[in-house]
């Protein structure tokens, strides 16, 4: 399993199974649930997608990366859940260009370990 599968498993998680509770009538509000706005709405989980793309390239060890892992442990921070970060080596290819050429046609893209 990768690092984003890893992810994806634990959003999908989070946004169906893990939402704010509900209070039955008349009862008090459960204690742990957040106040205020719902934070797997629509326009929230947009804001939240917008956030995460204005980091940039998310290679593995970039500062893209490094930024978004700490926005991702703040916001799940915020909406009450226990998060702990680990740090591991892992090879990262800093490379400035990486092109597929055939013919006339190019296509600019990444280099993905394990590089040869």
């Amino acid at each position: 399993m990768n690092r984003r599968e890893i992810l994806a498993g634990a959003t999908a998680l989070a946004a169906v199974g893990c939402g704010p509770q509900q209070a039955t009538p008349g009862a008090s509000a459960p204690t742990g649930v957040m106040e205020g706005p719902d934070p797997f709405a629509a326009g929230l989980l947009m804001a939240d997608v917008e956030k995460y793309v204005s980091f940039g390239t998310h290679r593995s060890g970039s500062p893209g990366d490094v930024a978004t892992s700490d926005w991702f442990s703040q916001r799940w921070s915020q909406l009450r859940y226990a998060v702990e970060q680990s740090e591991f080596p892992i090879p990262n290819a800093d490379t400035t260009l990486a092109r597929i050429e055939a013919g006339a046609q190019e296509l600019d893209g990444f280099a993905q370990p394990p590089l040869v």
